[in-house]
Protein backbone atom coordinates (compact mmCIF):
# COMPACT_ATOMS: atom_id res chain seq x y z
CA UNK A 1 0.00 0.00 0.00
CA UNK A 2 1.22 3.50 -0.81
CA UNK A 3 1.60 5.89 2.13
CA UNK A 4 -1.34 8.22 1.59
CA UNK A 5 -1.62 9.47 5.16
CA UNK A 6 0.44 9.79 8.28
CA UNK A 7 -2.47 8.62 10.47
CA UNK A 8 -1.38 5.36 12.07
CA UNK A 9 -5.07 4.55 12.57
CA UNK A 10 -5.19 3.34 8.98
CA UNK A 11 -2.37 0.89 9.63
CA UNK A 12 -3.21 -0.26 13.15
CA UNK A 13 -6.89 -1.24 13.16
CA UNK A 14 -8.48 1.90 14.63
CA UNK A 15 -12.12 2.89 14.08
CA UNK A 16 -12.20 4.35 10.57
CA UNK A 17 -14.40 6.86 8.78
CA UNK A 18 -15.84 5.88 5.40
CA UNK A 19 -13.34 8.22 3.71
CA UNK A 20 -10.50 6.42 5.53
CA UNK A 21 -11.76 3.18 3.99
CA UNK A 22 -11.75 4.86 0.58
CA UNK A 23 -8.18 6.09 1.12
CA UNK A 24 -7.13 2.51 1.85
CA UNK A 25 -8.78 1.38 -1.37
CA UNK A 26 -6.88 4.11 -3.28
CA UNK A 27 -3.63 2.97 -1.70
CA UNK A 28 -4.36 -0.56 -2.84
CA UNK A 29 -4.92 0.73 -6.37
CA UNK A 30 -8.60 -0.23 -6.55
CA UNK A 31 -10.17 3.24 -6.26
CA UNK A 32 -9.54 6.92 -6.89
CA UNK A 33 -10.38 9.82 -4.60
CA UNK A 34 -11.61 12.79 -6.61
CA UNK A 35 -9.39 15.86 -6.37
CA UNK A 36 -10.79 18.94 -4.67
CA UNK A 37 -11.95 21.59 -7.12
CA UNK A 38 -9.07 23.95 -6.26
CA UNK A 39 -6.50 21.31 -7.24
CA UNK A 40 -8.05 20.29 -10.53
CA UNK A 41 -7.04 23.56 -12.18
CA UNK A 42 -3.44 23.08 -11.02
CA UNK A 43 -2.86 19.79 -12.83
CA UNK A 44 -0.39 19.64 -15.67
CA UNK A 45 -0.67 17.22 -18.56
CA UNK A 46 -0.50 13.67 -17.27
CA UNK A 47 -2.47 14.48 -14.15
CA UNK A 48 0.38 15.66 -11.92
CA UNK A 49 0.68 18.80 -9.85
CA UNK A 50 3.57 21.04 -10.78
CA UNK A 51 6.03 21.64 -7.93
CA UNK A 52 4.94 25.31 -7.54
CA UNK A 53 1.26 24.28 -7.47
CA UNK A 54 1.98 21.57 -4.92
CA UNK A 55 3.90 24.07 -2.75
CA UNK A 56 1.05 26.58 -3.02
CA UNK A 57 -1.45 23.97 -1.91
CA UNK A 58 0.79 22.78 0.95
CA UNK A 59 1.24 26.37 2.16
CA UNK A 60 -2.52 26.93 2.16
CA UNK A 61 -3.10 23.71 4.08
CA UNK A 62 -0.45 24.73 6.63
CA UNK A 63 -2.19 28.06 7.22
CA UNK A 64 -5.54 26.32 7.57
CA UNK A 65 -4.05 23.81 10.02
CA UNK A 66 -2.64 26.60 12.21
CA UNK A 67 -6.06 28.27 12.21
CA UNK A 68 -7.65 24.99 13.38
CA UNK A 69 -5.07 24.55 16.15
CA UNK A 70 -5.62 28.11 17.36
CA UNK A 71 -9.41 27.72 17.20
CA UNK A 72 -9.37 24.41 19.11
CA UNK A 73 -6.94 25.78 21.71
CA UNK A 74 -9.36 28.63 22.37
CA UNK A 75 -12.38 26.35 22.46
CA UNK A 76 -10.61 23.95 24.84
CA UNK A 77 -10.02 26.85 27.26
CA UNK A 78 -13.76 27.58 27.24
CA UNK A 79 -15.05 23.98 27.09
CA UNK A 80 -13.67 21.69 29.80
CA UNK A 81 -15.16 18.62 28.09
CA UNK A 82 -13.37 19.08 24.75
CA UNK A 83 -9.88 17.75 25.53
CA UNK A 84 -11.10 14.75 27.55
CA UNK A 85 -13.38 13.93 24.61
CA UNK A 86 -10.43 13.98 22.21
CA UNK A 87 -8.36 11.81 24.56
CA UNK A 88 -11.22 9.32 24.82
CA UNK A 89 -11.79 9.23 21.06
CA UNK A 90 -8.17 8.86 19.98
CA UNK A 91 -6.57 6.95 22.84
CA UNK A 92 -9.39 4.91 24.36
CA UNK A 93 -11.74 4.34 21.41
CA UNK A 94 -8.88 4.38 18.84
CA UNK A 95 -10.57 6.66 16.32
CA UNK A 96 -8.88 7.86 13.14
CA UNK A 97 -8.25 11.58 12.74
CA UNK A 98 -11.29 11.87 10.49
CA UNK A 99 -13.49 10.16 13.09
CA UNK A 100 -12.08 12.44 15.82
CA UNK A 101 -12.87 15.47 13.66
CA UNK A 102 -16.42 14.30 13.01
CA UNK A 103 -17.10 13.80 16.73
CA UNK A 104 -15.44 17.09 17.70
CA UNK A 105 -17.53 18.88 15.07
CA UNK A 106 -20.68 17.33 16.56
CA UNK A 107 -19.57 18.24 20.10
CA UNK A 108 -19.08 21.85 18.99
CA UNK A 109 -22.45 21.74 17.22
CA UNK A 110 -20.94 22.43 13.82
CA UNK A 111 -19.51 25.83 14.81
CA UNK A 112 -16.07 25.04 13.38
CA UNK A 113 -13.72 26.61 10.79
CA UNK A 114 -13.47 23.48 8.65
CA UNK A 115 -15.48 21.39 6.25
CA UNK A 116 -16.41 18.66 5.85
CA UNK A 117 -17.10 17.62 9.45
CA UNK A 118 -14.62 14.75 9.04
CA UNK A 119 -11.74 16.96 7.85
CA UNK A 120 -8.56 14.97 8.54
CA UNK A 121 -6.50 18.07 9.37
CA UNK A 122 -9.10 19.05 11.98
CA UNK A 123 -8.73 15.67 13.65
CA UNK A 124 -4.95 16.05 13.58
CA UNK A 125 -5.27 19.53 15.09
CA UNK A 126 -7.60 18.29 17.84
CA UNK A 127 -5.16 15.52 18.71
CA UNK A 128 -2.25 17.95 18.70
CA UNK A 129 -4.02 20.32 21.10
CA UNK A 130 -5.03 17.48 23.44
CA UNK A 131 -1.62 15.79 23.35
CA UNK A 132 0.31 18.98 23.95
CA UNK A 133 -2.03 19.93 26.82
CA UNK A 134 -1.04 16.60 28.40
CA UNK A 135 2.66 17.23 27.74
CA UNK A 136 2.81 14.54 25.03
CA UNK A 137 4.11 14.55 21.46
CA UNK A 138 1.14 14.21 19.07
CA UNK A 139 3.35 12.47 16.50
CA UNK A 140 4.26 9.63 18.86
CA UNK A 141 2.25 6.78 20.42
CA UNK A 142 -0.31 6.67 21.80
CA UNK A 143 -1.37 9.71 19.74
CA UNK A 144 0.00 8.47 16.42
Amino acid sequence: MKALTYDRALRDGFVLHAMDEEVLRVGAGVAQVPLPEDLRGMLQEGGFLTPPALQEHADALNVHYRIMVAYLTGRAAADAALLPLVVDLRIEARYSWRMVAERVTAHLRGAVPWAPSWNQLAGMAACQVAAEAAGADPREPPWN
